[in-house]
């Protein structure tokens, strides 16, 4: 669902703006540094609940058992929404990398649209990192 969230807000945006006199190429930028704001904002207040938790190196051994480990960990709601903005993430560099080869295969050449396409296959891949549990915290 999230994906889905991320994705047509970028939609949403790009088409805002460009109906507002922006072109492609400024329309991007202005998407690009809407993500770059919230994904931030979201980012560093999740941070700022961040504390240690003690995991055991075993989790089939209670706490206090020998062998454990110091874990950081955000406190519930924070992040319930580092995960939303993980998932919307998502879906903007999805939206973009579509938006990238559909513009692509009409013989515009978006700025930068390979570095852009590049770097949406990686953040994808630590965003999907960041969506799975951690050993010892299931």
């Amino acid at each position: 669902r999230g994906a889905v969230e991320g994705a047509a807000c970028a939609a949403a945006a790009f088409v805002a703006a460009t109906v507002n006199g922006c072109d492609a190429d400024l329309a991007e930028d202005i998407v690009d540094l809407g993500h770059s704001c919230y994904s931030c904002a979201v980012a560093a207040a999740a941070s700022v609940t961040m504390h240690l938790r003690p995991q055991p190196l075993n989790p089939d051994e209670p706490l206090g058992a020998k062998g454990e480990l110091d874990v950081h960990v955000l406190e519930p709601r924070a992040e319930q929404a580092a995960t939303a903005m993980f998932r919307r993430s998502i879906g903007y560099f999805w939206a973009d990398a579509v938006y990238v080869m559909v513009a692509r295969l009409a013989g515009r050449r978006p700025h930068l649209w390979q570095g852009r396409l590049v770097h949406h296959v990686l953040q994808s891949i630590a965003n999907l990192s960041c969506l799975r549990v951690g050993p010892g915290l299931r």
